[in-house]
């Protein structure tokens, strides 16, 4: 009889500590590092799109790592970051995590890129031309043969559910990528049963925790 309770006392412990391991599953979202680049003033929709494409290419400035690694939990413990491919993510993620880790380099992570609307005479300043720009390509006015928003989200979609299931697998999924991409992608785990627990918005090296809502 004691063989038998000590195998029930186990099999209880173990499916108690699995349960627990889940519901202490964790997303963290990274925002890259900021990048070594001025804006500039008043300028023409042709400036701009330079302005933009100098953006993509520029290194980023130097950080403290040990600062951002503060805010994730057993962060010693990460051996796989999700990344996007460009350049100013991939930059920030090796400065915090070296070459200790493997990195997931995920295309669906990349920046949601639209086009800089072309009004010629106009001159406006650099946040201005963009603003417009980002919200006349979310409203589907703007697209010039790029990608819709509904098309990135149904892509980060799929991002969201391997992010999910690394995260249940492995109780922690760590990501660096740009700021619109984790706000959306924020949104779509919130719908699927994760909450912000930790919220820095979506500035330079923000980190967002996302812990998997409880059902009472």
């Amino acid at each position: 009889m004691q063989w038998i309770n000590f195998i029930t006392l186990w099999v209880l412990m173990s499916v108690h500590s699995a349960g627990g391991l889940y519901a202490q599953s964790e997303i963290y979202l990274i925002r890259h590092a900021q990048v070594e680049l001025d804006t500039p003033g008043w300028i023409s929709y042709k400036t701009a799109i330079a302005h933009k494409q100098t953006y993509n290419q520029t290194p980023i400035v130097d950080f403290d790592a040990d600062e951002v690694l503060a805010k994730i939990d057993h962060s010693n413990d990460i051996d796989t970051v999700f990344v996007s491919p460009q350049a100013r993510a991939r930059q920030t993620a090796t400065q915090l995590f070296g070459s200790r880790v493997h990195y997931r380099v995920e295309p669906r992570l990349k920046e949601l890129d639209y086009p800089v609307v072309r009004i010629p005479v106009l001159v406006m300043p650099t946040a201005v031309w963009l603003g417009i720009s980002r919200v006349t390509w979310m409203m589907g006015l703007n697209n010039r043969q790029m990608p819709t928003l509904k098309e990135e989200m149904q892509e980060l979609k799929i991002v969201a559910d391997e992010l999910i299931d690394f995260a249940g697998r492995n109780q922690r999924t760590v990501v660096v990528a740009h700021g619109m991409v984790n706000r959306q992608l924020k949104k779509i785990l919130n719908r699927r049963g994760w909450r912000v627990a930790e919220n820095e918005g979506h500035k330079n090296l923000a980190v967002n925790k996302l812990v998997l809502q409880q059902n009472d």
